[in-house]
């Protein structure tokens, strides 16, 4: 990294070698943080990248188990196995659509605490009424 650091006095000054020296301390100090951080961003980015092709790699996985499941108990060809697959997800979509969602607190509440002045309340169930809400 290559890097400018400016330095101004109120009155003309030549700089001591010993100030110089501190100047280029703090500079490559200043630069391997920046460096450093940017190493960091781009670590986490690559280990996000990383899980979801593991998950993927998971997901098909399982497709390529499944479809040799259905060829070999129904004897179907390979196609013929991924299109009951593929059609049999189509139908569990659709199936699935009315299953019970997992419950997530309003925004702003949490289980022990009411949200700040100014958003709204929800006027039911057993922790909005510890909360100060009406149930």
């Amino acid at each position: 990294m290559i890097g400018v650091l400016n330095v101004h006095h109120k009155e003309p000054h030549p700089h001591t070698p010993e100030e110089i020296g501190l100047l280029t301390f703090l500079g490559e100090q200043m630069g391997g943080a920046i460096v450093r951080s940017r190493l960091a961003q781009e670590n986490v980015r690559l280990q996000q990248e990383t899980e979801e092709m593991k998950r993927r790699l998971e997901d098909r996985t399982l497709v390529e188990r499944a479809k040799g499941i259905l060829q070999q108990r129904y004897r179907l060809s390979e196609q013929d196995a991924y299109l009951r697959l593929r059609n049999e997800s189509r139908g569990c979509a659709a199936r699935c659509a009315n299953w019970p969602r997992p419950f997530s607190w309003p925004r702003g509440w949490t289980r022990s605490r009411p949200p700040k002045s100014g958003r709204s309340r929800p006027r039911a169930g057993p922790y909005f009424a510890a909360a100060g809400a009406t149930t």
